[in-house]
């Protein structure tokens, strides 16, 4: 994803007479962004297990204590957070892809959790960063983007596994080599195609959210991730007017109830 940003946005030259697009958080420019390491607040009924009926053996899940996100931060110091990987612990807020289709016309919902100016001014961080790493300024990855290249050189790809193994709690497998490569040249696609359509012009102001909820969470409720929705715009429109003082995790609560 960063390096798709780095491509399309930081590096392409823009068509003559266009403008170059640039990130905003609120107005205001993001000067940097990467990949922060550490660990993920998560309770132990919340990591997975998995039995392989076949061998009959059970394996761990991913670890909370061996979490990756993405941070951005503005001009102003300002901080936001995208964790696209907190689905696997049980926290499953989604974002609605149908308005997005134009780009992912394959996606319904993704797992995506945004932790913006409102969640950082009300509730506890999930995060306990120990490294990060700007994607935005590293010399080595601009000489893998320039120009936006959609195919990648032998070095190409040895500058992003260096870069990995820089961040990485454990040594990269040939399947995680093999996928960083594959995805960083399917997304660089994804991202020039939308910037070349300017879908991003019709994407609403904020993203449309859903709840991925286990079918006998509600007792049988064929429709929970959309009430959820509809009640969280609500919520989020009272928060902004400064009508609660209520956290995301307890107006769910409230709306369990």
């Amino acid at each position: 994803i960063c390096l798709a940003i780095l491509a399309q946005i930081y590096t392409s030259v823009p068509a003559e007479g266009g403008r170059k697009v640039r990130l905003r958080y609120h107005g205001t420019p993001i000067a940097d962004f990467g990949v922060a390491w550490g660990a993920a607040d998560v309770k132990c009924q919340d990591t997975f297990a998995f039995f392989e009926e076949e061998n009959g053996v059970f394996w761990k899940g991913d670890d909370p204590n061996d979490h990756y996100w993405i941070w951005f931060k503005t001009v102003k110091g300002e901080e936001v957070i995208l964790d696209v990987s907190m689905y696997q612990f049980n926290m499953c807020l989604m974002v609605q892809m149908q308005p997005y289709n134009e780009s992912c016309p394959l996606l319904e919902l993704t797992p995506a959790f945004w932790r913006d100016r409102v969640i950082n001014r009300n509730t506890p961080s999930l995060h306990t960063e120990r490294q990060r790493l700007s994607v935005l300024r590293n010399a080595d990855l601009h000489t893998v983007v320039t120009l936006g290249r959609n195919t990648l050189r032998p070095q190409d790809a040895q500058a992003i596994w260096n870069f990995m193994s820089q961040i990485s709690s454990a040594p990269m497998s040939e399947i995680e080599r093999q996928m960083a490569v594959i995805w960083t040249v399917s997304n660089c696609i994804q991202m020039k195609g939308m910037l070349e359509a300017q879908a991003w012009k019709r994407y609403p102001p904020t993203p449309p959210l859903a709840l991925d909820l286990d079918p006998d969470e509600r007792g049988g409720d064929d429709e929970p991730a959309e009430e959820w929705t509809k009640f969280l715009k609500k919520w989020k429109k009272l928060k902004k007017r400064g009508g609660t003082a209520e956290s995301i995790a307890d107006a769910f609560k409230r709306w369990q109830q």
